[in-house]
């Protein structure tokens, strides 16, 4: 295989199309799709103009072909912010050419630059490649805690 260039870049205003488009993607591929709600209306508005979360891309040879969602969060353990990586997906074709490595690796950067703490985020418990993928970063599973949801 050729030598294909990836890059990663911070969405910004204009980019809501592709934010779209990866989440709805993340939907189908979890399962998702019934509570796959947003539009993208909404997503330009709380992304780009409220700032309640950030996005960054991973492209190949300059297209954009993965994201992940994240936001910032305070872990009063340590006093310390950290990321919550709310959305993770990198389309099928690019999987395992260093795409999420590079996301991953990203975060670690954002992270530390903020003096953050640690990144954390949820998975599915039948998702064993994306387990698989998390484990090889490094990341630790914590069989402590259990997520639990109050919807309003």
């Amino acid at each position: 295989m050729e030598d294909r260039k990836i890059t990663v870049r911070y969405g910004k205003s204009g980019d809501v199309g592709l934010v779209y488009k990866f989440l709805k993607g993340l939907a189908e591929y979890e399962e998702a799709e019934d509570i796959f709600t947003v539009d993208e209306e909404t997503l330009e508005s709380e992304l780009f103009e409220r700032k309640q979360a950030e996005v960054i891309f991973v492209m190949v040879d300059e297209k954009e072909v993965g994201m992940a969602l994240f936001f910032q969060n305070f872990v009063g353990y340590t006093g310390c912010g950290g990321l919550f990586l709310d959305s993770f997906f990198v389309e099928e074709e690019y999987r395992g050419m260093g795409c999420g490595k590079a996301l991953f690796e990203e975060m670690r950067r954002i992270a530390r630059e903020r003096g953050g703490a640690r990144t954390e985020w949820i998975c599915l418990d039948w998702n064993q490649s994306s387990i698989d993928f998390y484990l090889a970063q490094g990341a630790k599973r914590l069989d402590t805690c259990r997520t639990y949801r109050l919807t309003i």
